[in-house]
């Protein structure tokens, strides 16, 4: 199962709320493309949650997962984003307190 946001009236708050459960999630870029203001990527996400996280209670466990972006700025900031990520695998790997090596 995966699970896609569309991020369009407030995409800053939406990352925020992420940081606030989640304030080591770092997203690695694997693929990034450009076109006038669309930005679109492949992300390799790693993190330990400390609040609660898609639906699971922070346990010191670590999520690596995969995740797809695309975004839309305008006058330097970003207006509109959309991500897709495996949150199933995420939430196993939450669960079960141990990574495993999310696909490439």
């Amino acid at each position: 199962m995966a699970l896609a946001e569309s991020c369009s009236r407030a995409p800053t708050a939406s990352l925020k709320s992420i940081l606030d459960a989640v304030p080591d999630y770092h997203w690695t870029i694997e693929d990034l493309f450009t076109d006038e203001n669309r930005i679109a990527a492949r992300l390799q996400d790693t993190a330990t949650p400390v609040k609660p996280f898609l639906g699971q209670q922070p346990t010191g466990a670590s999520l690596n997962i995969m995740e797809y972006g695309s975004y839309r700025a305008e006058k330097g900031q970003f207006v509109e984003m959309w991500f897709l990520m495996d949150s199933a695998t995420a939430a196993a790997q939450l669960q079960a307190g141990a990574v495993a090596t999310a696909p490439a």
